[in-house]
């Protein structure tokens, strides 16, 4: 039987008058879009392809046709769902399992508008560049099963926030915030970061211009290179008793900030780790290492004339 011929099938024990094919995009019907979305089935659940109707306050639904929605997007790259140019706020529900690479991606010539993102708590992954270039985001909530965030998921999200803020509020079970999640997101002022959280990747918060103060949690055990640079307004920053040591150019161009405890674990600081920063005084243990070369000055840990005070 041809797709084109199919008018009711069986869907498990449901007769619907709709075409499927198992793992295939649903085609449908003349007038029939039930919610206005499009998607298709895969074992008895629904992926999230694509929206058709004209609301810009968005809740998406936690079933169609009796089947729970558990993906969102198609995973391909460059290639988000459609119909979403004009969504202003968007609330994912908890059926909601995964988040795909590039579902609310936006690109030229397709700019998305989403002011606020509700995640749903049973959303486990969100995907690679999921909201990236999303640059109007004012609020971003995460529920509490997510335990990592992919690759640039939120690069440049909010960057454009009419309000100039970007309200950002993590899960409390996230792990990993992989490499560029929120790199170049202007406007997050209070970052917040989850008890549970293990490592923050390269690249991170790199050019989150507007953050004040950063707390690394005692769960962290790694921090990328690059993770916090050019965090230009940073004023304090609270290192935990876990990490052992600070990668190449984690706090370079901290223009704001002037003074740093390095807690006694801390044994290594690496090459422009604060470079570039406002530093004027840190403290040190005795047995804490950092790199100096007065023949290659860019490298060293620290800026030019910075007080060391060890204990």
């Amino acid at each position: 039987m041809k797709l084109n011929d199919a008018k009711n099938i069986m869907l498990g024990s449901k007769l619907v008058n709709r075409i499927y094919a198992k793992g295939e995009k649903v085609w449908e019907r003349a007038g029939l879009s039930p919610d206005d979305w499009i998607y298709e089935i895969d074992n008895d659940e629904i992926r999230i392809l694509g929206y058709k109707g004209s609301g810009t306050n968005i809740t998406m639904p936690s079933t169609i046709e009796g089947c729970p929605v558990t993906i969102i997007g198609s995973g391909q790259s460059y290639s988000p769902i459609t119909g979403i140019g004009n969504i202003l706020e968007l609330v994912i529900p908890d059926s909601v399992r995964t988040i795909s690479n590039y579902a609310f991606y936006s690109q030229a010539g397709a700019i998305n508008k989403i002011k606020r993102v509700t995640i749903g708590n049973g959303v486990q992954t969100i995907g690679a560049s999921a909201f990236q270039n999303c640059y109007y985001l004012e609020y971003i909530s995460i529920g509490n099963s997510v335990k990592e965030i992919g690759e640039s998921a939120f690069y440049s999200a909010g960057s454009n926030s009419a309000i100039g803020n970007t309200v950002l509020i993590l899960g409390e079970n996230i792990e990993k915030i992989s490499g560029w999640v929120f790199s170049h997101c202007y406007n997050i002022k209070n970052l917040i970061l989850p008890d549970k959280l293990k490592q923050i990747a390269i690249c991170a918060f790199e050019h989150c211009n507007n953050i004040t103060e950063v707390v690394i949690p005692d769960s962290v055990e790694s921090i990328g290179d690059y993770a916090f640079s050019a965090c230009t307004e940073i004023k304090k920053l609270t290192l935990n008793n876990t990490i052992t040591s600070i990668n190449d150019a984690v706090f370079e161009s901290c223009w704001s900030l002037k003074e740093v405890y390095f807690p006694p674990q801390v044994a290594t600081i690496g090459k422009r780790a604060f470079s570039g920063s406002g530093l004027t005084t840190v403290y040190m243990s005795e047995s804490c290492t950092y790199f100096y070369d007065a023949n290659k000055t860019s490298d060293n840990s620290f800026p030019y004339g910075v007080n060391i005070i060890r204990y």
